[in-house]
């Protein structure tokens, strides 16, 4: 079986790290790839939580995984009290930094879709993580709603000086 990264939809986060937002829209993604609402099947948590897709840092757990009118709606939280990685990725998403989440799952049973060359539906797929992105492929990736806006774009300054200093 092939495994794909599909970039997805909103988060947001808490002090205490839980997170919410939705991994998977019902829409196609940027390639025009689609994921059934009956691929997931019955998902149970938890899910491992990774930063960037990296195996090596895991950074928390998706508790649940709900199918929805909206998309695939998770909750979860991230190890702020035991990972660096996760206080560092809660910042981020805060400060709108990381505004993603990125499905990464194996494909059970796929097509192709009609009149999109290149493109699947995903009719069975096996959720295998889902990520916190910085870059998320799906077109309607964003952060709803982060705690703390004074803090983040006080950061996001910072960020845009870093940045610029690196460059010059």
């Amino acid at each position: 079986m092939n495994r794909y990264s599909l970039e997805t939809k909103a988060l947001t986060v808490s002090d205490e790290g839980e997170l919410s937002g939705i991994a998977w829209a019902w829409s196609p993604d940027r390639r025009g790839d689609i994921i059934e609402r009956k691929a997931f099947g019955g998902i149970a948590g938890p899910v491992v939580m990774l930063w960037q897709h990296r195996p090596d840092e895991p950074i928390g757990a998706w508790d649940s995984i709900t199918p929805t009118d909206a998309g695939l709606e998770v909750k979860g939280r991230l190890f702020v009290d035991e990972s660096p990685r996760a206080r560092e990725a809660r910042a981020m998403v805060r400060r709108g930094v990381v505004t993603g989440l990125s499905l990464g799952f194996r494909s059970i049973r796929k097509s192709d879709r009609p009149g999109f060359p290149n493109a699947r539906i995903f009719s069975a797929v096996s959720v295998e993580e889902i990520s916190l992105v910085t870059r998320p492929a799906h077109p309607a990736a964003q952060v709803l709603h982060a705690k703390a806006q004074a803090e983040a774009e006080e950061l996001a300054a910072l960020i845009l000086e870093a940045r610029a200093a690196l460059r010059s």
